[in-house]
């Protein structure tokens, strides 16, 4: 499909714009929802796209404990390790990109380069942070105002 904008002429892909029910059931797994799903639909035909679970606020005081444990797991690593965590989290971005400028089409009804933009913008600052990580987290000690006070 082609449309047009104001900034000019973009080939967009809505072709079978339906989730993978696999994926959805990964992004979903562990999600507490205790009301009725809901459909989502592409912006660009009104097709549904997925059924996603419907959470209440007592669904997500619920899903708070698992979810406070996270920072604490995030502390206990090294600067290297959470460098490896940046670089991986850039490579699968980059291996699934197909993937996931569809998704942000289907979703948004963005222009293919919009979404590439988002991509990139994800990609490059995570991969910023994978190598400034270690210096920038690296322990040193440091002098005070008052280094006989503080």
């Amino acid at each position: 499909m082609t449309t047009t904008s104001r900034s000019g002429t973009h080939s967009v892909n809505v072709a079978e714009p339906r989730l993978d029910p696999a994926l959805v059931e990964r992004l979903t797994a562990g999600v507490s929802a205790s009301t009725e799903p809901t459909t989502t639909r592409a912006p660009f035909t009104g097709a549904p796209l997925a059924q996603i679970p419907q959470t209440t606020a007592a669904d997500v005081n619920q899903a708070f404990p698992a979810g406070r444990a996270g920072p604490v797991d995030w502390a206990t690593l090294t600067s290297r390790q959470r460098a490896l965590n940046f670089a991986r989290f850039h490579d699968v971005l980059l291996s699934r990109q197909e993937e996931i400028l569809n998704l942000l089409q289907w979703e948004t009804g963005k222009a293919r380069h919009d979404a590439f933009d988002e991509v990139m913008e994800a990609a490059t600052a995570s991969l910023y942070a994978a190598r400034q990580a270690p210096k920038v987290l690296r322990t040193r000690r440091r002098q005070g105002a008052f280094p006989v006070f503080t």
